[in-house]
């Protein structure tokens, strides 16, 4: 891994995280507080979170599918790029 590949967490936000990836899925927090057995009050605390434990942040990411995968990998590895 290239010197300095991890300083680009410095300024990773947990909770806007998943509030974005929620955002930009098309769902709501209703919705995914009906999947993940929390309420919607336990939803905005979990998004005011700069950190979390990788397992909440991995489980309250799940639901949301592809969209929380895909923007997971392009935080870590950068976008995605076609190979001509």
């Amino acid at each position: 891994m290239p010197k300095g590949f991890f300083n680009r967490f410095e300024a990773f936000h947990a909770g806007r995280f998943l509030q974005g990836c929620l955002q930009e899925s098309g769902f709501d927090e209703a919705w995914l507080a009906d999947k993940t057995g929390k309420s919607e009050a336990e939803l905005h605390e979990l998004f005011a979170m700069p950190n979390m434990d990788a397992e909440l942040f991995v489980r309250m990411g799940m639901p949301i599918g592809a969209a929380f995968w895909d923007r997971v990998h392009e935080a870590i590895f950068g976008p995605q790029t076609v190979n001509p």
